[in-house]
């Protein structure tokens, strides 16, 4: 049988909701087919209008024996402790998943959520280093 968690147990609950909230007004307004920085100005508009504190395009290094080898650019930085990835996209693949687990890494935040914006609306998962941590 599976358990299901409660609200409480939630890292950061209404800011998350909220901004799944904002991701489902966005494609109401755009709907389906968009390019996803199109998805991005919005979605930006949207958190400037609401008061959230953001950083767009927030950059991480990574660093391995002291060398710059890459740098990585996740889209959003909510209220320095949510990194929002948008896709324009059906849906997430391991690549996704990847991409977010080495944003959470570089930043040590906890939580990450992935946006698609798919044909037939929004789909949203939710990353947690606590979870991968303890894997």
């Amino acid at each position: 049988m599976r358990e299901y968690k409660v609200e409480k147990d939630i890292l950061y609950p209404e800011l998350s909701f909220k901004l799944v909230g904002i991701a489902f007004e966005v494609f109401n307004k755009l709907g389906y087919g968009h390019r996803e920085y199109v998805y991005q100005r919005l979605f930006s508009e949207i958190l400037k209008a609401k008061g959230i504190p953001f950083v767009e395009q927030i950059r991480y290094k990574l660093i391995v024996d002291g060398k710059l080898i890459t740098t990585y650019a996740a889209d959003y930085l909510i209220d320095d402790k949510i990194i929002v990835d948008l896709k324009a996209k059906e849906r997430f693949d391991k690549e996704d998943l990847r991409q977010v687990l080495g944003y959470l890494k570089e930043s040590a935040k906890e939580l990450a959520i992935l946006l698609a914006f798919a044909r037939r609306g929004v789909k949203f998962h939710r990353v947690l280093m606590s979870k991968i941590r303890n894997s």
